[in-house]
């Protein structure tokens, strides 16, 4: 009954995060411990900055905890979104061209990105794995924002 209860608990959607343009993720394989930010932008503030809301959700066989940060009280989160722009994007690579690895990985922690480009109305989600550009970037990211986080009840 417990697990039925905790598998219940890990499948329940929460709302979107209203202003939400982009959000990172890492999900373990063995752990089976999937880490999502959403980044939503509020009102332009006096200054004409933006100021950012983050919303972090664990995802794990416990069920699901929600923490919160925002700029005005962690003005690190302004650096990770501006560092954004400094990811190595790879490059396409489709299968069958001669030369072209095709090497896969079944563990590890899979990353994901999806944000905004340059591009008229563009967006680009981009998904990799361990030691990749996205993954250094994404753990980065989370160790900067640790001191950031406070505890929500969603």
């Amino acid at each position: 009954m417990l697990l039925i209860i905790a598998l219940l608990q890990t499948a329940v959607p929460l709302p979107p995060l209203p202003r939400r343009w982009a959000q990172f993720s890492r999900a373990g394989a063995l752990n089976h411990i999937t880490e999502t930010v959403e980044i939503a932008t509020g009102d332009r503030d006096a200054s004409n900055d933006f100021p950012y809301r983050l919303r972090l959700i664990k995802q794990s066989t416990e069920g699901n905890e929600v923490w919160m940060a925002d700029s005005e009280n962690c003005p690190v989160i302004l650096d990770v979104v501006k560092s954004m722009k400094g990811i190595k994007m790879p490059t396409f690579a489709p299968y069958g061209i001669p030369g072209q690895s095709t090497k896969s990985m079944f563990d590890g922690t899979g990353y994901s990105l999806s944000a905004p480009t340059s591009d008229i109305a563009g967006e680009v989600t981009v998904s990799s794995n361990n030691r990749s550009s996205i993954a250094i970037w994404i753990d980065a990211s989370f160790i900067q924002l640790t001191p950031c986080w406070r505890k929500s009840s969603f």
